[in-house]
Order: C-alpha cells, then structure tokens, then sequence
C-alpha cells in the first residue's frame, strides 16, 4: 500500500502535533510514513545506510595547514614554510586543554606521530589528545575546491555544478542529495523531514537549498524548546505512554487491514516498551544539555535529533579559524581549533554512550581551505588549492587521503592538494587528478553513508570515489 511522504520542516516546526508525530515515530521505532498513513508497506527493506552528521564552513578553515601530510623537518621542502602560530608571539602558557590534555603553542608548531587504525601518520601535535579509538575511525582528505571566494558557496556545495538533481535536470547540493539518497535507498526510513535539518543561526554558513528552495535554519534551542517545551515533552513517562498508545493502534490496523507480510514488519521493526522508556530518558537527557547556539550546542542537538530520526543529513556550522585574514598572531586560530577539537571529543562521547557510532556519520564540507603562509598581517587568506575535509565513522578508513605539492607562481598559499589515487587513497600513482578532488570527495561522501555507486554515478556523473578510503 502507498504511503505517504515525510512532513515538511515548516510543517514539523508548526506545532505540538508534529512534535508528538516525531516522538511516536520514536517511541516505537516504526517510519513516520506508516503512522502518518496509518498501514505499513508490504516490503521490508534492509539498508546498510547511516545518517550523517555534515559540519559545513563558508568561511573556509585552517585545518589543512595542520592535517596529516603538512610537516616536514626539510628546510628545502615547501612544507617547512607552512606558517604556524609560534611561541614568541604566543608565548610558553597553556593555551587550553583538548581532551584533558594542556595545548601550547608549540603543540600547533610542533609535529607528532599520531597512530590511525594500522597506519602511522605525522600531523599536528594535538592530534595526538584526541581518544584513540576516535583516530581509528578518522580520515583527513586533501583536495582543491576552486573556490576563493565566500559567494562561491552554491557552486561548490554543488559539486562544482557537477551534482544532478533527482530527477537529472538541474543541480542540488550536497546535503540535500546525501538526503535524498539515504532515503531513496529506505523508503521505510523513519525519517520525520524530507530535507535536511540545520541547526545553525549565525554566520560562517550562507544560505542552503533543497531543490533550489532555501532551506530554514534554526538554533539547538528552537529544537530543545520543541521537545522539551512542549506536550508530550520527551520524558520516560511520555515516551512509555506514546508508545503504548500507538503500538496498539498499529497493530489493530494491520491485524484489520494489512498483510502476512507487514505483521512480520511490524514484529521485527516495533520497539519494546523498554526500548521506548530509555530513549526517553536519553533524549531529556542530550536536549537538557543544550543551553545555547555554539558548536557544542548543535552537536548535542543534533545527535538527539539523529537519535529520534528526525532527518538522516543534520547539518552543523563548524570553525577552527573563520575568515581570519587579520588574526596577526593566530590567536583567533588556536583558541578556535581548540573548541572545535573538544566539540569532536564531545561527538564522539556521545555517539558511544547513546549506541549510535556504527549509525552515523560525521564529516566536514569546506567551500575552501586556508592559505598555508601567513599574509602581511600575520593572518590568512583563502586558499582555493588546498582544503581538508574530515570524515569519522565505523565504515571510515582511518588515516590521509592525498596530500600536497610544491606549486609555481603560489605566494603565500605555498602548495597545493595532490592528485589521489582512487584504490589506495594516496597521492602516488593518481588516478584522480588534484583538479578533480573535490568530485572525488562529494563521491566518496556519498558512497560512506551507504549509496550504491549507480546511484552516485547518477547524481554525480564524473570522477572516481575514493575506495581507499572506506573500509567497506
């Protein structure tokens, strides 16, 4: 039987009945399709897909001036000049603590041998704080954007204009084709909206469309203020009593209506009463956390959202410099690269404590990098050649994808990403141009929160995916 189709963030955001709409999907971990259509389709579908987490900058981050790939104790090799903040400018004081650990300045300067799943990679001291079993399931991948420019936003979330529509006509961006994917691949999803949520208010991060329509943003305490303060708020009791009064129904319509095959469905999909009281409790607990718009505040709403499957692409603003083209000393960059190292300690703290790292995702978009020399006022520029983007997860192959080249005629962006090569994720023996790498990563993205390569192929029809970069 037909069902029907997600609700609309505008529609979702409305009112209490949309909110108990989410937590009944919830509570009994059955499609929100089924229950708003009140029967459940007469298939089953399996998916290995996740929902993905995807911190976005338009402001472009200096993260690729400290990634796996960037140092080098060889005064001849261009990354020796790559400019780092420096103890006389910084001084010897502790800067801020990453992990529990003390963070000077000598740790951004300064180079350590930081151990990913089996491969040993030479990055950025502070690297070295971050959990263990974090950097296992870590990838930094270098790649060229063309962009240099805020205004270049769309183009690069649109892969370079590259990324088809839907329906193969047009473009679309990036979160919302991860979006329609993962849902095009499990119709029975239990997926709220149809389009992606963002929980981002302020700058750093210009406009976002879902099939050429501006996609709302909203604050960690608009989605707090929706589940907490309002009826049914997601309490244990609530939570119990939803699921109670909704799994009854449901049966009763498929006893009365339905299929051989939707009852064993529903048998094998519905939630315990148990299940439905603990998330109840974790999910008062993650949205009690919340207590403003930083970071840290849209990761913590953003894993409560992802735990109620309120949309498979959660979109989050992240910082580790902003545009700081007059931070004369890189202070702006250490205290921000600091907050952001700790929000990643605090996502991935979460994610195991709420069961949910082999079910998400997370990963960086960038529309640029930051140049690797320091401008005349100390700062940097935007760099169009060079940007690393992160991806953590259980699928995720840990270590450096591609790396950086010396590049003629550069001035103080120095080098450029390297090509890579498609099988082992390294820059020798390149299959995939560095002109081609942000193709390359928009694929490899696609393919890492489980969609197919003919669906890739589809939405993006050029490049290679970057198999050396997934475990599976």
């Amino acid at each position: 039987m037909k069902t029907t189709n997600s609700i609309s963030r505008r529609d979702f955001l409305r009112g209490s009945s949309a909110v108990a709409l989410c937590l009944r999907a919830a509570a009994t971990g059955l499609p929100v399709s089924f229950l708003m259509s009140g029967a459940m389709p007469a298939y089953a579908v399996g998916t290995a897909g996740k929902s993905l987490i995807l911190a976005m900058s338009d402001d472009g981050e200096s993260i690729n001036s400290y990634a796996g790939g960037t140092y080098s104790s060889d005064s001849n090799d261009p990354r020796f000049a790559i400019g780092r903040p420096s103890v006389a400018q910084l001084g010897t004081g502790v800067l801020g603590q990453v992990n529990g650990n003390n963070v000077t300045a000598s740790d951004f300067s300064s180079s350590a041998q930081i151990k990913m799943g089996s491969t040993q990679v030479t990055a950025a001291k502070f690297f070295s704080y971050l959990p263990q079993d974090l950097l296992d399931h870590l990838a930094m991948f270098h790649l060229r954007t063309a962009a240099n420019g805020h205004p270049e936003g769309t183009r690069v979330h649109t892969v370079n204009s590259v990324l088809v529509s839907k329906t193969g006509r047009g473009t679309e961006e990036i979160q919302s084709a991860l979006m329609q994917e993962i849902l095009l691949q499990d119709p029975a999803m239990p997926s709220v909206l149809s389009t992606p949520m963002v929980l981002n208010s302020g700058g750093g991060l210009g406009t976002l469309t879902s099939e050429n329509v501006a996609i709302t943003r909203y604050s960690p305490l608009d989605v707090k203020n929706l589940f907490v303060g309002t009826q049914p708020a997601a309490t244990v009791d609530n939570m119990a009593k939803l699921y109670a009064s909704t799994i009854d129904t449901i049966y009763k319509n498929v006893k009365t209506n339905g299929t051989a095959a939707q009852l064993r469905y529903l048998d094998a999909h519905a939630s315990s009463r148990t299940q439905a009281t603990t998330l109840g409790n974790q999910l008062g607990g993650l949205l009690t956390e919340v207590t403003g718009s930083s970071f840290g505040d849209q990761i913590k709403a953003a894993v409560a959202m992802a735990k109620v499957n309120l949309a498979p692409v959660i979109v989050v603003r992240h910082a580790y410099s902003g545009d700081n083209h007059n931070d004369d000393d890189l202070s702006q960059e250490t205290r921000l690269t600091i907050a952001q190292l700790n929000n990643l300690v605090t996502y991935w703290n979460l994610v195991k404590a709420e069961g949910l790292q082999n079910s998400i995702n997370f990963a960086t978009y960038d529309i640029f990098g930051r140049t690797l020399g320091r401008n005349t006022n100390g700062g940097r520029d935007h760099h169009n050649s060079s940007c690393v983007n992160m991806m953590i997860g259980a699928n995720i192959k840990p270590g450096v994808i591609g790396g950086l080249e010396a590049w003629s005629n550069s001035g103080h962006r120095l080098m450029r990403a390297t090509g890579i090569n498609s099988t082992t994720g390294l820059s020798a023996s390149a299959d995939i141009a560095g002109s081609e790498t942000l193709t390359a990563y928009a694929r490899t993205l696609m393919a890492s929160v489980g969609i197919p390569e003919s669906r890739i192929n589809f939405r993006i029809p050029a490049g290679k995916t970057v198999k050396g970069a997934l475990l599976s």
